[in-house]
């Protein structure tokens, strides 16, 4: 458990399946740009069994109040295998607790860990320009690019990177 000022970060457990996977299924919970991806209960439940969404290379975590009412998810991944990296995704599904500074604690409660606790040299998200402007990626260096997606149009991303030998306590 990573225990923060407001919140706390902690795995998932089993009693936490039904709850987590109901709230990840609300897309109305999602905004206007999370990916609208929806996986089968089975194949979630499979995956907590199976490695209890904590590996090398992915790793969920429940964002909680500090009475450990859930609040959100927040995970890494290795999106890119040629650096040691990895990048982080996020989801507050209480949508009344935006913008009131529970994904920046979560962010850098996260951050904090991971390079703590792992050999990595750097960390990133990234987010469709607009949503990585509020409140919660304002304290983090941000670059911004511009992609073209599939059907050539083009759209601003947030990229953040930070290094190891760059970050502070």
């Amino acid at each position: 458990m990573i225990r923060g000022k407001n919140i706390m970060l902690r795995t998932v457990r089993e009693t936490d399946l039904d709850i987590l996977y109901t709230a990840l299924s609300d897309l109305a919970s999602r905004g206007d740009y999370f990916p609208l991806h929806l996986f089968s209960e089975a194949t979630f439940k499979r995956e907590f069994h199976e490695h209890g969404f904590w590996t090398n290379d992915f790793g969920r975590l429940l964002i909680c109040d500090l009475d450990e009412r859930l609040l959100g998810s927040i995970w890494y991944f290795q999106a890119v295998r040629y650096y040691d990296g990895l990048e982080i995704g996020y989801h507050l599904f209480d949508v009344g607790r935006r913008n009131t500074g529970v994904m920046t604690e979560a962010l850098s409660l996260l951050t904090h860990y991971l390079f703590a606790a792992r050999k990595i040299n750097r960390l990133q998200i990234a987010a469709i320009f607009g949503i990585a402007q509020e409140n919660h990626l304002l304290p983090f260096d941000l670059t911004k690019c511009v992609v073209l997606d599939d059907h050539d149009l083009q759209r601003q991303f947030v990229f953040h990177s930070r290094c190891k030998f760059r970050h502070e306590h």
